[in-house]
């Protein structure tokens, strides 16, 4: 991307009127850039408004994060999300002999930061068949290491080995997941697994809600080319294979796309039946990479199934404290604190 393509774009977004801003930096891998990504956000900062927030947000596979590069993200407090499917086995089948390397690097910045390690680094885990028989794993082994935020979603392109088996196999592991993340929820308070965070209090039912806001104004993509859009799948370069499938470029083009998630359905049903349609997230470009499929309210069944498992188990974890728990003093104290007033003689 060329200089003057970067810095007029962070200058639109110095001029936007919000109150809080984020700068995502994304690819491909952007750490093949550095020098770019390093002016970027350093001009980012420098021309933020005074009174504003700005998030600079980074995604990558962390193989080329080095010392120099850690030390810039860190005291620039950059946000890094790092691509790691989870345990070895899991994560060869995407990067075959990367998982050495971030586990590696996961161990110095723990070591060397740990406040920015708790507070802006979160891992990307992407499911798919394959991996799944080691997501459990997986989960436990990110929380030995100490993350604070995994983030989860399923395969967006197609996945041939998805079927009955594998969506038992899915129910088996979400439920071992749910046992370790409640287990460490006792003992330290947070929820590092971000699909069982849910507020107390369900916001409103909003039958016409959209799929996604990929129309939206203040969302804002920008390719390489200065091409922008709403949401980088649908920028002019290739990005998750999303480009090669014709009959996208036939529904971006159309004025009622992505539409209302209560006209989508599955193989399962009619997403208006559905009891978690309002927590559902499926990328509409998901539909164009059904093989064969024409019909854009047509949702995967892969990623059918793993919003209804996963809002299953979703709205059995603990609730996040609202704003009216803090106020009240009603924060759940992890076992960990109750354990010490105890040893303390305070409890």
């Amino acid at each position: 991307m060329p200089w003057g393509v970067v810095k007029a774009s962070i200058d639109r977004l110095a001029a936007s009127e919000a109150e809080e801003r984020t700068l995502a930096l994304t690819g491909g891998e952007p750490l093949l850039e550095w020098p770019l990504v390093r002016r970027a956000i350093e001009y980012a900062q420098e021309s933020s408004p005074k009174g504003k927030g700005l998030r600079v947000a980074l995604t990558t596979n962390g193989l080329l994060l080095d010392e120099e590069k850690e030390r810039f993200l860190v005291a620039h407090d950059v946000e890094v999300q790092i691509s790691l499917d989870g345990v070895r086995e899991a994560h060869e089948l995407r990067a075959p002999g990367a998982f050495d390397v971030l586990d590696h690097l996961l161990r110095w910045l723990r070591r060397d930061h740990p406040s920015w390690y708790r507070r802006r680094l979160s891992i990307g885990m992407t499911l798919t068949s394959a991996n799944l028989p080691f997501l459990a794993r997986s989960v436990a082994f990110l929380l030995g290491r100490g993350i604070e935020s995994v983030r989860l979603a399923p395969l967006l392109t197609h996945d041939e080995g998805w079927g009955r088996e594998a969506e038992a196999e899915l129910e088996r592991q979400m439920e071992a997941v749910f046992d370790l993340c409640l287990e460490h929820h006792r003992r330290s308070g947070a929820i590092p697994f971000e699909l069982f965070r849910r507020p107390a209090t369900p916001p409103e039912p909003m039958p016409d809600r959209l799929v996604c806001r990929v129309n939206a104004p203040e969302t804002q993509a920008i390719g390489v080319d200065g091409t922008t859009t709403g949401c980088p799948l649908l920028l002019a370069q290739e990005v998750g294979g999303t480009r090669g499938v014709p009959v996208l470029e036939d529904w971006v083009g159309r004025p009622d796309w992505p539409g209302l998630r209560r006209d989508r359905y599955s193989s399962f049903g009619q997403c208006r039946d559905c009891e978690f349609i309002e927590e559902c997230i499926v990328c509409p470009v998901a539909s164009a990479n059904i093989p064969g499929n024409i019909d854009p309210r047509r949702v995967p069944d892969f990623n059918c199934a793993f919003n209804r498992i996963v809002g299953a188990w979703r709205r059995r974890f603990p609730p996040m404290p609202g704003p009216e728990d803090h106020l009240k003093g009603n924060d759940p104290l992890p076992t960990a604190m109750t354990d010490l007033a105890a040893a303390l003689g305070l409890g």
